[in-house]
């Protein structure tokens, strides 16, 4: 089955000063004149499509993530590639891993959409104003996840020559062509029976009117920076947090601040979940190692592993609608975070 491509934006169509994505039918018309001949045979009757509205992908939201889950779900089962910025890639590609799956009322996933998606983009924009731009690795990127797409299932990211895990995927260069990595290796990814169309559209409207309508406050800590006085604001805000990810300092170490212990205590009491991950890009996290970290647990903060930053922060989201659609308590809520249901953990 011939895999379709799904322009959402990002670099690869971009053009001007500055850049900015092609509109849609701008994008498809370069690509048929200027990129379709030189597919090979396998894949040069690709069908090509766009989203209404291209984004950048650092404006992408959680809304968006879930327009496009939609979309994925209800329009087609060919293998399918996503052309989309880079900024934001992997969080996009967490996002369709853990959206496109059906959860029992305990947060248990009950089955997952069969269909084979690839992300992929370019550091470089793939036209120029003659043709085709020689210095773009769009074009390669663009085969590369075509030829990927025909093979396997699930979701992944392929970029550079190398295809990864959605759940485990980091960006680490922004101008190197090989932008994306897994620093702490693949996941375990566990079979899960097919869920159709329907299945998957219907949990998707269950959890919209709570998916993505709150915040997220990410906190990286500095030295001498003000943890504390970060999640007070966040405390009185008009809208509280849908969680806090804090990103702590080696293995999982945070300057213990003057209020910091209480004000966490609080954010447990009031159902917002504290997680805590790594700056460092490869290591498992140990929080009980050293004193500086050895606190944290006693506040209700939950140490995330080795997950990289975008899985963590997007299952923040999930937890946010899922719980309110379901009416959990801290134990299923925590439970579920700490629970592997897209491969965000470890294989081994």
């Amino acid at each position: 089955m011939t895999p379709r491509l799904l322009y959402a934006g990002g670099t690869i169509g971009a053009a001007g000063t500055p850049l900015s994505p092609m509109p849609g039918p701008d994008f498809a018309a370069r690509f048929e004149r200027d990129l379709r001949p030189h597919l090979p045979a396998p894949v040069r009757e690709v069908t090509l499509e766009w989203l209404p509205r291209p984004l950048d992908s650092a404006a992408m939201t959680p809304r968006d993530w879930l327009d496009l889950a939609r979309t994925m779900a209800t329009e087609g089962k060919e293998p399918l590639v996503l052309l989309h910025g880079t900024d934001t890639l992997a969080w996009t590609a967490a996002a369709l891993a853990m959206l496109l799956q059906c959860y029992d009322p305990v947060g248990g996933v009950t089955a997952r959409l069969p269909r084979r998606i690839v992300l992929t983009g370019s550091q470089y924009p793939a036209f120029d104003r003659s043709g085709l731009a020689e210095d773009s690795d769009g074009p390669a990127n663009i085969l590369g996840a075509l030829a990927d797409a025909a093979e396997g299932a699930g979701l992944s990211v392929f970029f550079a020559g190398a295809s990864y895990q959605a759940t485990r995927v980091v960006k680490t260069t922004c101008t190197g062509l090989d932008a994306f990595a897994m620093p702490n290796g693949p996941g375990r990814i566990t079979p899960r029976p097919d869920a159709d169309a329907a299945e998957i559209a219907a949990h998707l409207a269950a959890i919209d009117p709570y998916f993505g309508k709150r915040p997220l406050l990410a906190i990286l800590a500095t030295p001498g920076g003000a943890i504390a006085g970060q999640i007070e604001a966040a405390l009185t805000a008009a809208v509280p947090p849908a969680g806090i990810h804090l990103l702590g300092f080696g293995t999982g170490n945070l300057p213990k601040e003057p209020g910091l212990p209480d004000l966490l205590s609080t954010c447990r009491d009031r159902g917002i979940p504290v997680v805590l991950t790594s700056q460092c890009l490869h290591g498992r996290l140990a929080p009980g190692t050293y004193t500086a970290g050895d606190w944290l647990a006693d506040c209700g903060v939950l140490s995330m592993g080795d997950r990289s930053p975008a899985s963590v922060q997007v299952k923040l989201h999930l937890t946010q609608a899922l719980s309110t659609l379901n009416g959990w308590d801290v134990e299923i809520r925590d439970a579920f975070l700490l629970s592997n249901i897209a491969g965000e953990d470890p294989a081994a």
